[in-house]
């Protein structure tokens, strides 16, 4: 299974102070990578569900929902994960008989929040607990809208892994839930030391304290074009590492979405002896990602939140393309990089990409001390 779930023995006094937080009332919880979020919810979850509580955990993407579930499942637990997007749509057509109001109906994912708000405040009680995982990446509409048909919703998040340019703000979200003090978890229990030190050159203000004193660095790897990319050592050289690591059960390959495709096949053929996944928003003609078997994960940057893999690799980081904000673009290298728990790889062709691209090099020119150079 890809999601290392502790023990509950083993979790910290703090981690177990935000699981036994009230049924009843509203949470806000904070914490950069590796702290335990995702496992506190779980295990929320799973003893709210076994008191015969009606719980609902929200996430963010698929990925992350199956991520998540191969956790859930292993604890035998009655709690339902869904994406909030595959949530609100059952549940409105469930509660209301209809699909849920969009601003626009010819485009889906609009939604009419002021409607949808009135549409609930009608209901009750629907739920004991709703569970909020990555909540700075969902409308603050939706938690709104939640909080009208809940005793009861725990919020957890990190503004500093917002990924989209419409993240939902801390401050909205504490207004919301009512809560005057936020509960922050310290602990980094997924990155060794040395991960953790180069993925804050994106973000100097992670106030996280490492548990893995590791402090091996992570490798940048440089690979010869031969005057084109689709030419160059790009492929061999990834292939070379993943099977230098292949006591590594969960690797992770992150790339532009329109880079997805020709990833997944190259690896595919190379890799004939492992199991290679894709994920595709919309698209099914892929090996469906199965958290629970060990492999390649070829994911796009907006699908990557929330995961956790044995070794990471970045092919051609210098072009990821920019979101056009500055602050987006450090946290979306800085979440690509802390998903490694063991090992980080970055392969390059050259350092210097178009301006429609992360100026990643420019970032690190003055921390490549803290990288491997090969």
């Amino acid at each position: 299974m890809a999601f290392k779930l502790p023990k509950y023995s083993d979790l910290t006094d703090e981690q177990r102070i935000v699981v036994n937080l009230p049924l009843d009332k509203n949470h806000l919880v904070t914490g950069a990578p590796g702290t335990g979020k995702s496992v506190i919810a779980i295990y929320r979850a799973s003893d709210m569900a076994n008191a015969g509580y009606d719980v609902l955990m929200l996430v963010y993407n698929r990925p992350l929902k199956l991520y998540i579930e191969s956790a859930v499942d292993s604890l035998d637990i009655e709690a339902s994960v869904n994406t909030w997007h595959s949530w609100i749509s059952a549940f409105y057509r469930e509660k209301f008989g209809c699909a849920y109001p969009r601003n626009n109906d010819n485009e889906k994912f609009t939604y009419n929040w002021p409607a949808i708000k009135k549409a609930f405040s009608k209901l009750g009680k629907e739920y004991d607990q709703i569970i909020v995982d990555e909540a700075q990446d969902v409308p603050i509409e939706l938690i709104e809208s939640l909080v009208l048909i809940s005793k009861g919703v725990t919020c957890f998040m990190d503004p500093k892994q917002s990924i989209k340019d419409n993240y939902t703000d801390f401050d909205e979200v504490a207004d919301v839930l009512g809560v005057r003090q936020a509960y922050s978890l310290w602990d980094n229990f997924r990155n060794t030391k040395g991960i953790y030190d180069f993925a804050k050159v994106f973000n100097p203000d992670a106030d996280s304290d490492t548990v893995n004193a590791d402090a091996t660095k992570p490798s940048m790897i440089k690979c010869s074009d031969f005057g084109h990319e689709k030419d160059s050592q790009l492929t061999s050289k990834m292939v070379r590492v993943i099977k230098r690591n292949y006591g590594l059960n969960f690797i992770g390959v992150f790339v532009n979405n329109n880079r997805l495709n020709r990833t997944y096949d190259e690896l595919s053929q190379e890799l004939d002896d492992m199991d290679v996944y894709m994920y595709k928003t919309g698209n099914g003609d892929f090996r469906e990602l199965d958290f629970d078997e060990p492999g390649v994960y070829v994911l796009s940057y907006g699908t990557m939140k929330g995961l956790e893999f044995d070794a990471v690799l970045i092919p051609t980081p210098e072009n990821v393309l920019s979101t056009g904000d500055d602050r987006v673009d450090n946290n979306l290298l800085y979440v690509a990089a802390t998903r490694a728990s063991r090992k980080l790889y970055g392969f390059y062709i050259r350092e210097r990409g178009s301006a429609k691209f992360i100026d990643f090099f420019g970032k690190i020119k003055n921390s490549k001390n803290l990288l491997s150079w090969e």
